[in-house]
């Protein structure tokens, strides 16, 4: 009976013993999700600037056209409809490159705002599941300690047991012989 208690025991700490190696590994396994999350969110940022750059650039040259058309409108006479209407043409030009950036970018900045979103979504989930996974095993390193010393004070019992029979087996032979 003893050692079948003892026996459990063991099997529970072997138990526990591969419950906290499981954890230990998924911890690892979220921390290199961590680690990729990063270099992702790294890598848009990185890709993000070109484009912001970019950006800029194409502000300050449709200010300029659109300055230099106001004022060559203005200098202009009748006789150069030509020099107008190219410079309308490049206008255009330059401010649908300008939309088709500011799209690109707008839609950057939303899969950047995802992105970000999603990374502290999964480090606050890594946080809660480090803090309970601290809490379980403290809770269960605990436990395994009380059942190492239960186990411990169950062999030191059968011991204290085993001694006590060999020590009565020889009195209760002498007393069935002299009955």
């Amino acid at each position: 009976l003893i050692y079948s208690e003892a026996q459990e025991l063991f099997f529970a700490k072997k138990e526990k013993e591969g419950l906290l190696t499981q954890m230990q590994a998924e911890k690892k396994h979220f921390n290199t999700l961590y680690l990729q999350s990063e270099k992702a969110r790294s890598l848009l940022e990185k890709a993000l600037e070109p484009l912001h750059q970019e950006n800029a650039t194409l502000r300050t040259y449709s200010r300029q056209l659109e300055s230099q058309k106001i004022s060559s409108a203005l200098e202009e006479s009748v006789d150069e409809p030509l020099r107008l209407s190219e410079l309308e043409r490049q206008y255009a030009e330059l401010k649908n490159r300008f939309e088709e950036k500011a799209a690109a970018l707008d839609a950057a900045r939303k899969e950047a705002f995802k992105t970000e979103g999603a990374l502290i979504l999964l480090q606050k989930q890594g946080e809660e599941k480090n803090l309970e996974s601290d809490v379980e095993n403290n809770i269960e390193m605990q436990e395994l300690h009380l059942l190492e010393e239960e186990r411990e004070a169950l062999v030191a019992q059968v011991a204290g047991l085993e001694e006590l029979v060999s020590l009565l087996i020889p009195f209760a032979r002498t007393k069935l012989k002299i009955v």
